[in-house]
């Protein structure tokens, strides 16, 4: 790898006067903030009193004055302002950001003034080796990130480095602050581009020696620091070559965190791609199955060769199904690795050592029978049993491919039956009382009050609702992704609305399962999880499965949402056919994607009817199965899609006109939803055209005139707010003159609009001080798709969220709070704010809130969050100037 010509970083002079002028509105600003700091107190009771302390004392400006312009960091935190580091709010964050700004401050004078007031701390939340040379910026993340935004460039971590050493602190400092733990991983560096981190990194890669040379160590903020060692080392364009024979022995070995960055490092060799393919033929297995997992990851064709070869001699089941899913992902075919007779053998010796005890039980009698589909013959149940075993054994809910690959030989029905009848005996295994005999349950309520008497009355019903657990059996879940389809979708859904809150582990294993059946409906649990479950982890666990599934498919998350949306049966049309023998019925879909059923004569049916004695039984229950499923589709789906279109309008997301017309127009319930929305076609060189698409299929303006769409066009949802006035009044009048009731108001102008001063702030006041009942709040956020945020010490939750998945970020309406169990007490508005969703990849989850500053919010977006908090604020009493002594 080629040693990077880094530019050189100027020097930084510490003497960096300021004009006499500044002296009186720094006075005034830091007056301003003791004001806040006196509200803030008198909203909270003796407990808080720290906040009557957060006052900055007049006497000590004028030496704080003269820091500000050639003292030392060590001189600015003795000065000490504040007598208390905590309770510096949001908002007093946002107003040191605009004060530096609007007093024209240089970087060093920013760095000063943070640490004047406490924003920046030696030591603090850091933890582990070299603690005591880290500086915490966490607090002043912030007013650095606006600064940076504002300043005319975004400086880089060398150009930090190098301020922070012309105020006395070493250069070295940053590096401690990057890689010391610190709580919930908040770095606020992280954040920043690859551009303007990793370069100082590379000028000190020496400080990186003890996390590569050094010996493992157990203790835990040591291995949090090595991890974001590697994190930075995963986001360098050229990585010191001294540590590449260590990263390599990381990226072959067992921690999959560590794994995983290692790997993203040494991308970067222009050679690494040999060096993975030698890794196939490691003495380790681990080794081998980094290896080939590494390869189909990246879809690295040329090792397809390797990749043969090495699975010839692979003794190893674990890694030679890494190894056929990596030739699978290359575009081969494994079929050829197929071997009925081989398989039996294999199952027949394997099932000789015995069944596993966690499959004690297991009704493997009453597995059902399938058939291998070409020649009609059974698959020996010793088979169907070794898969199972298999499964329970590698303990991971994810087929390997040849799995997958046998399924696909049976026959589909039967296979989706089997499929559904392991998940349905583990699930039937998982929730099997724990106590089932009276005498049992007598039994345990006993120890139980004998352990703690507080259980009391409490104790009886509990016990009775203790079961078993099948997690140590996951692995036969992998069996059920193989072989189920359609049917398995129900089942979880049910599961997961029932045990989200205690059985979080099981919640996971399902939903890693149907990631890998691709069903229509199985992608369709995962997405409605992802968007809106209520449990955070289980929320996230969904988002990685759709964003794998998506790698696999080679498509975007919402390509992936288009492809997979169900059709409930319906045709292009919307017709289903419904035949009982003799009689037939159709079933179609009207305009309002409702269901209209009638007779062959055209007569309208309320229901399906019931099957007479001259009908085909078996034709008729299949109908009926067809239209009861239909239904349930329909009920599941819509909602789903309408909150999916609405999210794509938020966020202006293109399709390419082909794309447009066969997986939105030429959907059966799609077409439902688009034909009451209005749309842009955006062709490069020529004006946007603005359309809406009618039942049959054909498309007109606002002027009623026919609209032909250019297939290099781009379709996007029409906003208003881009349009001209006139525009905007010809197709409300066409709307108007057609009746035609859209799917959300697209041409309602924005009412917010981003100026200077709010661009780079991180939330909207527009609304602060406006008092409500909780309840109104609450009734009129859940109308408007919001649900409560989480709950945090003392039960007390301070805003409602809206997750829009697909774009990755959350909505947040906060508020001055209320508590569990909710009370109707006087509340007041606080703050809109949005930040980017966590991203969950093996253990380098950003927990970090990552607040986005309004001016990178999408501006559709912004804009109807903006309405969500006036239609909010419209239901309330009204702004009070002394709404902080009012609230409940």
């Amino acid at each position: 790898m080629a040693t990077p010509n880094l530019p050189p970083i100027a020097p930084v002079n510490p003497k960096a006067p300021l004009p006499p002028e500044v002296f009186e509105p720094f006075c005034a600003f830091l007056a301003e903030l003791n004001g806040r700091f006196r509200k803030m107190a008198e909203r909270y009771d003796s407990s808080a009193s720290w906040m009557h302390e957060c006052q900055f004392d007049p006497a000590k400006m004028p030496k704080a004055f003269r820091l500000l312009q050639e003292g030392s960091l060590k001189d600015c935190l003795a000065m000490n302002l504040r007598t208390y580091h905590m309770g510096f709010p949001s908002e007093m964050k946002e107003l040191v950001a605009a004060f530096v700004i609007r007093q024209d401050f240089q970087l060093i004078h920013v760095l000063r003034f943070l640490a004047l007031l406490r924003l920046v701390e030696k030591q603090d939340l850091a933890r582990g080796p070299n603690a005591s040379q880290t500086y915490q910026f966490y607090f002043g993340e912030r007013v650095l990130d606006v600064f940076r935004a504002q300043s005319g460039k975004s400086f880089e971590l060398r150009e930090l480095a190098g301020v922070m050493e012309a105020c006395g602190v070493p250069r070295t400092a940053l590096f401690y602050s990057c890689t010391g733990y610190q709580y919930f991983n908040e770095i606020p560096f992280f954040q920043w581009e690859d551009e303007a981190l990793w370069p100082y990194f590379y000028e000190h890669a020496e400080l990186m020696q003890p996390y590569f040379s050094g010996p493992q160590q157990s203790d835990y903020w040591w291995k949090e620091s090595r991890l974001n060692v590697l994190r930075i080392c995963s986001r360098m364009a050229s990585v010191p070559e001294e540590y590449v024979p260590k990263l390599w022995e990381i990226a072959f070995g067992t921690a999959k965190g560590e794994r995983s960055l290692a790997q993203k490092a040494l991308e970067h060799l222009p050679d690494f791609a040999t060096q993975v393919m030698a890794g196939l033929q490691a003495s380790a297995k681990d080794s081998r199955l980094a290896a080939a997992e590494w390869l189909g990851r990246l879809r690295v064709k040329p090792a397809v060769p390797a990749l043969k070869t090495a699975f010839a001699k692979e003794k190893t089941e674990a890694v030679k199904g890494a190894m056929l899913m990596a030739l699978e992902r290359c575009g081969e075919s494994i079929a050829v690795y197929l071997n009925r007779e081989g398989l039996l053998k294999e199952a027949q010796t394997g099932l000789k050592k015995g069944i596993p005890s966690g499959l004690d039980g297991f009704p493997f009698e009453r597995l059902p029978v399938v058939h291998w589909s070409d020649s009609g013959t059974p698959v020996e149940s010793d088979i169907l049993t070794w898969f199972l075993v298999q499964g329970c054994k590698q303990k991971t809910a994810e087929p390997g491919a040849l799995l997958r690959q046998y399924g696909r030989l049976m026959d589909q029905a039967e296979r989706e039956r089997l499929g559904r009848f392991v998940l349905e005996t583990w699930i039937e295994r998982d929730t099997e009382p724990l106590y089932v005999t009276e005498a049992e349950i007598a039994k345990a309520v006993a120890d139980l009050l004998n352990q703690d008497p507080w259980w009391g009355e409490y104790a009886e019903p509990m016990i009775r609702s203790k079961m078993k657990s099948a997690i140590g059996e996951k692995g036969i879940l992998a069996v059920a992704a193989a072989f189920g389809g359609e049917g398995l979708a129900l089942p979880v859904q049910d599961y997961l609305k029932t045990h989200y809150g205690t059985r979080a582990a099981q919640c996971k294993a399902l939903i890693q399962m149907l990631s890998w059946t691709e069903a229509r409906s199985a992608v369709q649990v995962l997405l409605s999880v992802a968007n809106r479950f209520r449990t955070k982890g289980i929320r996230e666990e969904a988002e990685l499965c759709i964003r794998q599934l998506s790698e696999r498919k080679g498509w975007t998350r919402d390509e992936l949402a288009d492809r997979t949306t169900p059709t409930g049966g319906f045709d292009a049309s919307g017709t289903l056919m419904l035949d009982y023998g003799p009689r037939s019925f159709t079933a179609r879909l009207n305009q309002e994607a409702a269901i209209v059923l009638t007779d062959a004569a055209g007569n309208g049916l309320k229901s399906l009817p019931e099957p007479r004695k001259d009908d085909d039984a078996a034709k008729a229950a299949e109908a009926q199965a067809l239209f009861a499923e239909a239904k349930k589709t329909l009920k599941a789906t819509l909602p789903l899609q309408k909150s999916r279109l609405y999210e794509a309008f938020c966020g202006q997301r293109g399709w390419t006109c082909g794309d447009w017309k066969v997986f939105l127009l030429g959907h059966p319930l799609l077409s439902r939803l688009a034909i009451k929305m209005l749309w842009t076609a955006e062709t490069e060189g020529k004006p946007a055209v603005t359309f809406r698409p009618l039942a049959d299929g054909s498309l007109t303006n606002a002027a009623d005139e026919a609209v032909e769409l250019d297939e290099t066009a781009v379709i996007r949802p029409l906003f208003g707010g881009f349009l001209t006035d006139e525009e905007v009044a010809a197709w409300q009048t066409h709307v108007t003159d057609y009746e035609v009731e859209l799917l959300f108001d697209q041409l309602a102008k924005p009412l917010f609009r981003l100026t200077e001063d709010n661009r780079h702030t991180f939330a909207c006041r527009d609304f602060e001080g406006y008092l409500m009942e909780a309840f109104t709040l609450r009734s009129r956020a859940l109308k408007l798709g919001y649900s409560r945020g989480e709950t945090e010490d003392g039960g007390y939750f301070f805003e409602y969220q809206k997750v829009l998945a697909g774009l990755g970020i959350t909505v947040a309406v906060q508020f001055s709070g209320n508590r569990l169990p909710e009370e109707n007490r006087t509340v007041a508005l606080e703050t809109l704010s949005f930040f980017r969703n966590a991203v969950q990849k093996d253990s380098t989850t950003v927990r970090v809130r990552n607040e986005i500053q309004l001016g990178k919010v999408p501006p559709v977006l912004l804009a109807e969050a903006w309405r969500d908090l006036q239609s909010i604020a419209r239901m309330g009493k009204g702004f009070d100037p002394d709404w902080q002594q009012k609230i409940g």
